[in-house]
Formats: C-alpha cells, sequence, structure tokens
C-alpha cells in the first residue's frame, strides 16, 4: 500500500499550473472536457483521497475540521498567489458559492466541481486581462512621471476593477522600463510584452481538467501541512526519474514553446550527442516507430512527447524536426540508451589546497545534489553508492581532507541519509530517531558490521536550500564531533518524513478503472537529531557562518504557511557521540583553530571582500524600488551596470590566479559518457554548426559552447577585445559599437538556435557589407574569444567559488593540526 516510504522532502518539488504543455481547451467549461466514465473515476479518486488524508496524516486531523474558506483561498493563492487576475469580489463570490457546500455537498461525494468552476473563472480573468494589457500598450504611457509600486499591497486581491487598472499601469510601466534598459526600443518592449502575456494566457487556456484536479488536491492537502501533496501519474512518472537519476532514451530535455515542442538541452553522451546534428532550439515535429506512422507532436502534451521519447535501452526511435525553428523537415533514427546526466549524480575532484608556507594538501571535494535512490537493487542508483564510488576513486590513502558538498541539496531517501553517514561514523552509530503520531521513537544506526570508509578530517558544506536528508547527514555528523559545518547560518528547517501511496494500489480496483489516478504524499511521521533535539523550522545551525550570496533567497520551512510546530523539548534519551578514529574527531581545541583560521582568512583575503560587495550588490538590486520615470531608470541601471562590470572584472583577474591545481573524478558511468561525448566532438569540424565551438576544459575533455547558453550581458565592457578577435577572423575591420550592440540584441533572443544568431548579426553587419564567409568567421572568432576572456566558460566547475575554497581550507587546517 505504501510506495517509497522513507522519503524526505522539502517543499521546493512544484509543477507550475502554467506550464505550456496542453492543447487549448475549448470555450466551455473545464469540466466539459471530461468523459462520464473519466468524471466517475475522479469522484472515486478524490473520495480516496480524502479518506486517506484524515487516516493517515501525522496530525490526525479529521478533514471535517477543516473550514471551507480556508480550503478555498488556498486554491486561490495557489491559481493567482500576488493577486494579478481576481478582483476581491470574485474571492467573495467564491465563498459565498461554496463557503458552506464545499465539503458537505460537494468534496464528500468526490465532486471537484467547484475546483473546475474556480478555474474557469481564472481563465476569463486572464483572458480579459490580457485583452486588457494588449489594448493599453498600443496607447501611451507616460514614462516621464515617476512613481513607485506598492509591493505589499500587490500582495493582496485589488477591491475594484479601476483599483486592478491601476496596479496594472504601474506593472506595464515597470516591466516596460526593464525592456528598455535591456535594449530594446519602447516599441519593441511594448511588442515583447504582449507577446509574453499572449503566451501566458494560451498557457493557461491549455490546462486539462487532470491538471485542474492535481493542483486542486495539492492546495487542500497543503492544509495539512506544506510537504504533504499530490502527484498526478505523470507527476509521479516524473519524480521517480528525478529520485532515480536515470532513464533511457535519447538524452533530449525538451519543452513547449508557442505550441511548439523545442528541444532545451542535449545531454552529453546521449545517443541524440553522440549520432545526430540536433541542438537547442531545433523543433521536434513528429516522432515514430522503426515501421510505424509519423505522429504529429503538435497538439500532444508535453508529458506524452517526452513519454514517447523514452523507453527500453536497445529500441529505436524516429524523430522529424526543423533545424532552428525553421520550416526544412529532416528526419533521423535514433536508438535509446541509458542517459547519465553529470550534473544531476555526484561528482568531485581532488585539489592542491596550499596551506601555511610552502605546503600544499591534498583535500577532496564531493558535490553531492540530492539524496537519490532508484530502489532497494544492489545495482540500482544511489547516492551512498556514487559518494563510496568517488572515494575510492580519490586515492584515500593520500587524502589530507575531504569537503562534502551539500548546498542547495534538497534531500531524497532517508536511507540514503543513514547510509552515507555509514561512510564516515563508526558502526552502530546513531544517525537519527524517527517517530509516528503516537509512537514510541525509532532509532536508526549506522550498519553494525561495516567500518567507516573514510576517517580523516570532513568539513560539509550547506546552504539554507541544504534540507531535509541533507539534515540528517549534517546533524548525525555535527553530533558526533565527525564534521565542521560551514556555510548558511542554518540549514532549511524540514523535520518531517513523508510516506507515497500509490492510490490505484490503495484501492485495489482494475488497472483500467485508475489509469490516471496518481499519488497521495502524506507526512507521517517526524525525525530527530541523535540528541533527540528536532529541525523542523530550526535546522542544522552550522559551526562556522559564511556570508551568504545576497539577493533574494527561496523561502525556508518557517516561512511556509501550515508548517508544523518546532518542538523544543527532546523526544529520545542522550546518546554518547560515536568516537572517530584517526584525524577524525573535532575537539575544542581543532575547532578553536579552525575559526581562527577562518576569521583571518574572511578579513584577510580579497576573494571574501569581493564575496561580500557582490552579495550586496545582489540585496541592493532586490530591496531597492526602481524608479517608473525613464531618465531615473536608466542612470540607476547604469549604475547598476557599472558597479557589476567593475565586480566582474575584479573576479576575472582574481580567478586567474586563484585556481589550484587538481584532478577531476567522475563515476565511471558519467566517465563513459564524457569519453563518448569527447570522442566524437574530436571527430568533427570544430566549426561545423554556426553559434557553436568547441573549446576544451582544464580536464582536457572537449564541450560544446553554444551561443544560446551565454550570458552576453557579461561581456558588453569586453566589445573592443571581441571585435578585435572578430575583425582578425573576417579579414575586415569591425566596429566595437556594432559590436557591443550585437552583443545586446543576442542577448534579448528568445530563439538562441543558429538560426537566429545568424539573423540577429545580419542586423548589425548586412549584407551589403559583410560577405556569408566574413561574418561566419567573425562570429565564429567572437564566441571562441570568449573563453579567453572568461576562462569559467571552459571550466567544468567554477574556480573561484568563494565559499567552497574557504572549506577547502579548513579542511587542509585540520589536516596540519598537532592533534592530527
Amino acid at each position: 500500500m505504501f510506495a517509497r516510504p522513507w522519503i524526505l522532502r522539502p517543499a521546493t518539488l512544484t509543477l507550475t499550473l502554467l506550464a505550456a504543455c496542453f492543447p487549448l481547451s475549448s470555450a466551455a467549461g473545464l469540466r466539459d472536457g471530461l468523459t462520464a466514465t473519466e468524471a466517475r473515476q475522479l469522484q472515486r479518486e478524490a473520495r480516496l483521497v480524502f479518506e486517506l488524508l484524515q487516516n493517515h496524516h501525522y496530525s490526525g486531523r479529521a478533514f471535517l475540521e477543516l473550514k471551507n474558506q480556508d480550503l478555498l483561498r488556498g486554491f486561490l493563492n495557489e491559481l493567482d498567489p500576488d493577486g494579478s487576475f481576481l478582483l476581491e469580489s470574485d474571492g467573495e463570490f467564491i465563498f459565498r458559492r461554496f463557503g458552506q457546500t464545499l465539503k458537505s455537498v460537494y468534496l464528500a461525494r468526490g465532486d471537484l466541481q467547484p475546483a473546475f468552476e474556480i478555474f474557469d473563472l481564472y481563465q476569463e480573468r486572464v483572458a480579459a486581462r490580457v485583452d486588457w494589457i494588449a489594448t493599453r500598450v498600443t496607447q501611451p504611457l507616460d514614462l516621464t512621471l515617476d512613481g513607485e509600486r506598492d509591493e505589499q499591497a500587490a500582495k493582496h486581491p485589488p477591491k475594484t476593477a479601476a483599483e486592478a487598472d491601476a496596479r496594472w499601469e504601474l506593472r506595464l510601466k515597470d516591466e516596460i522600463l526593464d525592456e528598455i534598459v535591456a535594449g530594446r526600443t519602447p516599441d519593441e518592449a511594448k511588442t515583447e510584452l504582449t507577446r509574453r502575456y499572449r503566451e501566458f494566457q494560451r498557457n493557461v487556456a491549455g490546462i486539462d481538467p487532470l491538471l485542474v484536479r492535481e493542483r486542486f488536491f495539492d492546495s487542500v492537502i497543503r492544509t495539512y501541512d506544506p510537504h504533504s501533496g499530490y502527484f498526478s501519474a505523470d507527476s509521479a512518472g516524473e519524480f521517480a526519474v528525478t529520485m532515480g537519476r536515470t532513464l533511457a532514451g535519447i538524452g533530449l530535455r525538451l519543452g513547449k514553446r508557442e505550441g511548439r515542442c523545442v528541444v532545451e538541452r542535449v545531454d552529453a553522451g546521449g545517443p541524440a550527442d553522440l549520432h545526430s546534428p540536433l541542438e537547442p532550439g531545433d523543433t521536434v515535429l513528429a516522432l515514430a516507430d522503426p515501421d510505424g506512422a509519423w505522429q504529429d507532436v503538435a497538439s500532444l502534451r508535453l508529458q506524452d512527447i517526452v513519454r514517447r521519447v523514452r523507453g527500453s535501452a536497445g529500441t529505436t526511435l524516429r524523430l522529424a524536426y526543423a533545424p532552428g525553428g525553421g520550416n526544412e523537415r529532416r528526419e533521423i533514427t535514433l536508438t535509446r540508451a541509458e542517459i547519465v546526466s553529470p550534473r544531476d549524480r555526484a561528482s568531485g575532484a581532488v585539489l592542491e589546497v596550499p596551506a601555511d608556507g610552502t605546503v600544499s594538501r591534498r583535500v577532496g571535494w564531493i558535490r553531492l545534489p540530492a539524496f537519490y535512490a532508484a530502489g532497494r537493487d544492489t545495482d540500482a542508483t544511489s547516492a551512498t553508492r556514487d559518494v563510496r564510488e568517488l572515494l575510492a576513486a580519490m586515492d584515500l590513502a593520500k587524502l589530507d581532507g575531504l569537503v562534502l558538498d551539500l548546498r542547495e541539496n534538497p534531500g531524497g531517501a532517508l536511507t540514503e541519509a543513514v547510509g552515507l553517514s555509514g561512510l564516515f561514523l563508526p558502526p552502530s552509530s546513531v544517525v537519527m530517531h524517527t517517530r509516528q503520531a503516537g509512537a514510541q521513537p525509532e532509532t536508526l544506526r549506522t550498519a553494525a558490521d561495516a567500518a567507516p570508509l573514510y576517517t580523516g578530517p570532513l568539513v560539509v558544506l550547506t546552504s539554507a536550500q541544504s534540507a531535509s536528508a541533507s539534515e540528517v547527514f549534517a546533524g548525525a555528523l555535527k553530533f558526533h564531533h565527525r564534521a565542521l559545518i560551514a556555510g548558511a547560518a542554518s540549514t532549511y528547517g524540514k523535520g518531517t518524513v513523508q510516506n507515497y501511496i500509490e492510490l490505484a494500489a490503495a484501492a485495489r480496483l482494475p488497472k483500467a478503472e485508475t489509469a490516471s489516478w496518481g499519488t497521495l504524499r502524506l507526512t507521517a511521521q517526524r525525525f530527530y537529531l541523535p540528541d533527540g533535539a528536532t529541525v523542523q523550522r530550526t535546522g542544522v545551525t552550522a559551526d562556522l557562518e559564511f556570508p551568504g550570496p545576497g539577493g533574494e533567497s527561496p523561502p525556508r520551512e518557517a516561512d511556509l504557511p501550515g508548517a508544523l510546530a518546532n518542538e523544543p523539548t527532546p523526544i529520545a534519551p542522550p546518546v554518547t557521540p560515536a568516537v572517530a578514529a584517526g584525524k577524525g574527531q573535532l575537539d575544542a581545541a581543532l575547532f578553536t583553530a579552525l575559526r581562527a583560521r577562518w576569521e583571518r582568512d574572511e578579513k584577510e583575503l580579497p576573494e571574501w571582500s569581493l564575496w561580500k560587495r557582490e552579495s550586496a550588490l545582489r540585496d541592493r538590486q532586490r530591496t531597492e524600488k526602481h524608479p517608473l520615470q525613464q531618465a531615473a531608470r536608466e542612470a540607476s541601471h547604469q549604475e547598476e551596470t557599472t558597479a557589476r562590470e567593475e565586480l566582474r572584472r575584479e573576479r576575472r583577474k582574481l580567478t586567474a590566479v586563484a585556481a589550484w591545481p587538481g584532478t577531476a573524478c567522475n563515476l565511471q558511468a558519467v566517465t563513459s559518457a564524457l569519453e563518448q561525448s569527447d570522442r566524437a566532438l574530436r571527430a568533427v569540424d570544430a566549426q561545423a554548426a554556426p553559434g557553436v565551438v568547441i573549446v576544451e576544459t582544464e580536464q582536457h575533455r572537449l564541450r560544446k559552447l553554444r551561443a544560446g547558453t551565454v550570458d552576453f550581458t557579461r561581456f558588453s565592457g569586453d566589445a573592443a577585445a571581441l571585435a578585435q578577435a572578430f575583425s582578425r577572423s573576417a579579414g575586415k575591420t569591425a566596429d566595437p559599437e556594432a559590436v557591443r550592440a550585437l552583443l545586446c540584441d543576442f542577448s534579448l533572443q528568445r530563439e538562441r538556435h543558429a538560426a537566429a544568431w545568424q539573423a540577429c548579426a545580419r542586423r548589425h553587419f548586412p549584407a551589403d557589407q559583410w560577405t556569408d564567409d566574413e561574418l561566419a568567421h567573425g562570429l565564429a572568432a567572437l564566441l571562441g574569444a570568449l573563453p579567453a576572456i572568461d576562462p569559467e566558460l571552459a571550466r567544468e566547475h567554477a574556480a573561484l567559488d568563494v565559499p567552497l575554497r574557504e572549506a577547502l581550507r579548513l579542511a587542509a587546517e585540520w589536516a596540519g593540526h598537532p592533534q592530527s
């Protein structure tokens, strides 16, 4: 009945209602799109959802205790969180319509009519507002009068239509000025806004009843707590892929854009990368089995397209596409294979970290993006197995220290948190406690028969978004004095465990009757650190707090509506900390020495000064109100641009001397994929595709640098150097101002494939002055010059990751401490 138990997960995985994945609906009500059979199936599923919710949620709260107004308000906030489209009177009408009957008349019978009616109203309001926008931008907008948007008022629905129009007047001015200072003319800015909101309207109109069902269930269930929720069958499948980190396919990441299915990314080493000319920006037109008929994809949901593209390794797929979104149709046949995405799996490196004097120490670094697990089979993908493999590759006998990087790690499987702890803690060490409502705590320990794999100096690097299983691991190692925790003041603060209930299995009904049913995610337990303390709302506090990166941070657990309360009293008896072997124990004297080293570095090192000034600029950009008067906005933008360019030059200067020698460590599966990609790239002409150059990384691997992946705004201050490279290759002098305008124009391109790259260049280098050959050579040289200006483009990992560098220094300092 319970599928995938023991999953720890923060509330960061959401599937937006506005995804451009669905065909347009008719003008009739949303419920009219359901057949009678589908409507009955939804009713049965809904009744089961609400029954399981009150019977299995940790709180034990009866569903009847929930207030209809709270449930309705939650769904309205899901649809329109900032009051952009619905008026206060709309909410009042909905409360009058369903405020007395939502549970007793509708939900008790599994009837989702209220959700469909509310969404129909939302669709109408969006369509009306977008029509208003399209008309309003054709009329004069006075950008000479200053003013400012009331951000607090915008968090609540407007009381009247006039108030809504006034808010949108300010919003349009704000967004148009954003486009103008980015480089568009006022008319171009208005056109872009109209296109953007028309696409938004099209996406909303394309949402089907099953997705509305998913988001309504999710909003109702989150009334219990923010981590409980509902996955549709499609979403549950995607979550399984996310947790497993492996799938079979052709190595394409797809998206929907203005009704087209577009290639967003080509995975290195996948079949599409190795055996096809497919590039980001190409449009997928149709799919077919080896001997089957072509199926056009324009009317298919994105989930259905992805499902067709995936399949069993070794099977073949025919794919028709249009290069660069043009009109030419090409067809290819590819054989599916297991896809390994390097960015989704654990990775690392061993670096030579300078210590005091002329000494350098060999310190390992492992980045773990999540506590993923594909299952319990011995050969299944597992975060613990991947870290074990990387540690073995690092030659532990010669390793002086180690940094385990859990920044932004959202958690995952509880079993992986316990298993990973066993690589660093002695046998039978307490890792955590769990407790179901009304039950005695259960203690989870490392394996009794397995010695730790690594016992040397260890620093765990965290952020405010390190959550769930990350907090279990960091909290356990901190309690046992096995690691120094460094980074954000505290981690995310999620102290709950979710169970996953597959509704079709729970119903025990024929599969044909439950094919569209989803998975219920319910908070069923809390977890606690070895000393019995909870991390709920508080997180794991750092031993050494590093300055944050600045800018707007995602909410933490304590910021979420409905988050369960903290429990100030520990729930378990005291536990004796494990005694680590060798260099692995962090005692008071060692901690004092490490703190002194950090305080000295933070005060004296130029990179920390740069990091803090960059953070301060991001904070200032986030908190300062931007003027709604064009001249003032342009002056403010120019001031920010000058400050960014100055910091960028300083960062590049420091990066040039900061990089430490080292060796990348990858999983064997990742290495194999990269080697296949490398061989394929070495066999082709480096200038074969416009808008693409092949660069060599510091680890002597080849990778494609695509124009569509470059943030050209970072190079606006380098126009003169880029013009020189352009001119040398083209054999004709290019004006630096034309190159600067090209960089600005290309940064605004929404279509960023090769054809768009060339068309954009033609606007600044016209055909009557530049031949196709001259332009092609100049553009290739411009793109090829970027890594020389900013070597980070050719690096596999940033050389000036300041918090990581400090963590590496601390691990090296630990290794040189007398007690070690």
